[in-house]
């Protein structure tokens, strides 16, 4: 997979967050109690890092922001425009994402909520998306987050993307890997959510 598609990927789902304050109570609720897998709310900022890994294993930072910033009507229904291109909505089958250079044809479900262990979904006709865990807990700099897990993969090409989204609350981490030169999976990329602020 072209490193740009991942980095695609992960700006329309990194939106998914909601509050990370300053609380005594860093360990979110159990998955699956959530009705919405995102929260959309205009004027909700991330702030985000990502790492990049190099031939040698020394990371190299990237910080950025991501917010949402207004609706738009798609088929006649409203639909959440961020700062990073994408148009997302939460439907009953989960989080549904555009690109708004040809939103009508590029509609897909990236994040199906609720789910199950080995639910497995195509997001496009090279995509596939699998539920490989349902209570996988995770520790970011925000605190510590019970997350479904999903894999990532594309047809002919030798790597895995992992995301942890706990529902109500979001994406929380994702993962990028490719095959190396000895043939092993070895980490190129790691998103996070650091900080954010929910309207």
């Amino acid at each position: 997979m072209q490193l740009w598609k991942f980095k695609y990927s992960m700006l329309f789902l990194l939106v998914i967050c909601s509050s990370c304050g300053n609380d005594n109570k860093p360990i979110s609720p159990k998955v699956n109690n959530a009705q919405v897998i995102m929260p959309l709310e205009i004027g909700n900022q991330w702030t985000i890092e990502r790492k990049y890994y190099d031939a040698m294993g020394e990371a190299l930072k990237e910080d950025d922001t991501l917010s949402i910033l207004g609706k738009t009507k798609m088929g006649g229904q409203d639909r959440f425009v961020t700062n990073q291109w994408a148009i997302l909505r939460n439907t009953s089958e989960g989080l549904v994402s555009a690109d708004d250079t040809d939103p009508i044809e590029a509609c897909a479900l990236e994040l199906k909520y609720p789910t199950q262990i080995g639910d497995t979904w195509k997001r496009d006709s090279h995509t596939t998306l699998t539920v490989v865990s349902t209570d996988t807990l995770i520790k970011i700099p925000c605190g510590e987050f019970h997350c479904l897990k999903y894999l990532k993969q594309e047809d002919g090409e030798e790597t895995k993307s992992f995301y942890y989204v706990s529902p109500g609350v979001g994406i929380l981490r994702a993962e990028y890997y490719a095959m190396s030169d000895d043939c092993t999976l070895k980490l190129l990329e790691v998103t996070q959510v650091n900080e954010y602020i929910l309207q």
